[in-house]
């Protein structure tokens, strides 16, 4: 299953550098990627699904998972930023990342 973006949709940051103390996504360092980055890159996490109302605007900064498969547990990582989805970029993409996100969405 290609869990990679869409060609259209926007990849957002590179470079994630997050700690165990950062208790949300939008703090931890990163980089625009500026077109660096191809969907092939995305980062794709995994933890335990759950489910999205895609009825409201969520806040910015909010993270999920997207394509969820349920066998694998996991699915590609997007980030809301100036009003819309986007993807993120899995160079340096490490398990502290993955933590941290997790923890965002109450893992």
């Amino acid at each position: 299953m290609n869990h990679c973006g869409p060609d259209f949709q926007t990849i957002y940051y590179k470079n994630l550098q997050c700690t165990k103390d950062d208790n949300e996504f939008k703090n931890c360092y990163k980089v625009l990627a500026n077109g660096e980055c191809t969907h092939d890159q995305d980062a794709i996490i995994e933890c335990v699904f759950e489910n999205y109302d895609n009825s409201f605007t969520p806040d910015e900064g909010t993270v999920r998972i997207a394509n969820y498969n349920e066998q694998t547990k996991g699915g590609r990582l997007e980030y809301f930023s100036d009003g819309k989805w986007g993807t993120i970029c899995n160079k340096d993409f490490s398990k502290t990342e993955a933590t941290v996100v997790c923890q965002q969405m109450g893992f």
